[in-house]
């Protein structure tokens, strides 16, 4: 009869060492063995250690004292084993962070309460304290459980604090004093000098509200608002004045107009000859060479928001 040999090996766990045992009958002595790679051995029964998981079909040869050779073929299986990570993650207080929990068929996470599966793999942690510290149990049914922690420290949110509500006059500025944060970005950021600093000026020509979000060291984001009124003061316009030249209402002039565009006066008499005009609002009409009598005006003002203004007395 031939020889007959039974090659036999455990499934083990990656890491640890597959025991390959032969039973070998009939086979005439002296005899050498043999293994297939990637075990280099000359006996007959071997142990090794595979480098990754997964199945090797590993065959054994035995040679007899005439040549002859035998051979039997064993699948040999390597079970992956759990891996549970750890790790430090930095959030801002109140936000979000996804936790994995490594490589694994199951997990379990404690404390759960604030995520949002705590039997999930890569759950999403919302811690409620500054800092907490996630427990994880990663098993896959077929090597030991391998454990793990996540460290969740949350750093508070800056304080970003700008100036009260205000109100200007259109044509003026106002400087948006803000402090809490180390970066500034300003929506929106029309009619600001530059909307990425922590003290713009605003030259609004409406009234408009700006947000101020605020960055600190930490990445941590917070905001503020401010409204600004603009407000658009009323000019007087005199019904009558006195060119004397003793110093007091000698002109007739536009008083207490601010923020224009452009500015046309012009004055008529009642004939309705055109007898002064002027686009400079502090140039007004002295009536020398005139008579006393009734005269017509016409004001046409452009304000900077565009507005267009026509009286006339």
């Amino acid at each position: 009869s031939f020889p007959v040999i039974t090659l036999k090996v455990d499934t083990v766990c990656l890491g640890d060492s597959s025991q390959f045992t032969t039973l070998i009958t009939g086979l005439r002595k002296p005899a050498s063995y043999a293994w297939s790679l990637p075990i280099i051995d000359t006996t007959a029964n071997v142990k090794h250690v595979f480098s990754l998981d997964g199945s090797y079909n590993v065959i054994f040869t035995a040679t007899d004292s005439a040549a002859c050779a035998y051979s039997d073929t064993v699948t040999a299986i390597v079970n992956p084993v759990p891996i549970a990570y750890s790790d430090t993650l930095s959030i801002c207080m109140g936000g979000s962070t996804q936790l994995d929990g490594g490589i694994g068929s199951n997990f379990v996470w404690t404390p759960g309460q604030t995520l949002s599966d705590s039997l999930m793999g890569q759950a999403i942690a919302t811690p409620n304290m500054d800092t907490i510290n996630y427990m994880v149990i990663v098993s896959n049914g077929l090597c030991p459980d391998d454990t793990g922690q996540t460290l969740v420290i949350s750093s508070p949110k800056p304080n970003i604090k700008t100036i009260d509500d205000t109100t200007i006059s259109l044509g003026s500025s106002v400087v948006l004093y803000t402090s809490g944060g180390v970066n500034y970005t300003w929506t929106p950021a029309t009619y600001l000098d530059n909307g990425n600093i922590s003290n713009p000026i605003s030259n609004s020509l409406t009234s408009i509200t700006y947000i101020v979000t605020g960055t600190d060291s930490n990445s941590c984001s917070a905001s503020d608002t401010i409204n600004i009124d603009v407000e658009v003061k009323d000019f007087y316009i005199p019904n009558a004045f006195s060119p004397n030249s003793e110093g007091n209402n000698d002109l007739f002039l536009v008083r207490g107009l601010e923020g224009e565009n452009t500015y046309l006066m012009r004055v008529y008499d009642r004939w309705g000859k055109r007898i002064f005009e002027s686009k400079n609002k502090n140039e007004g009409w002295d009536a020398v060479g005139y008579n006393e009598g009734v005269y017509v005006y016409r004001l046409e003002v452009e304000l900077l928001n565009e507005q267009e203004i026509v009286r006339s007395g």
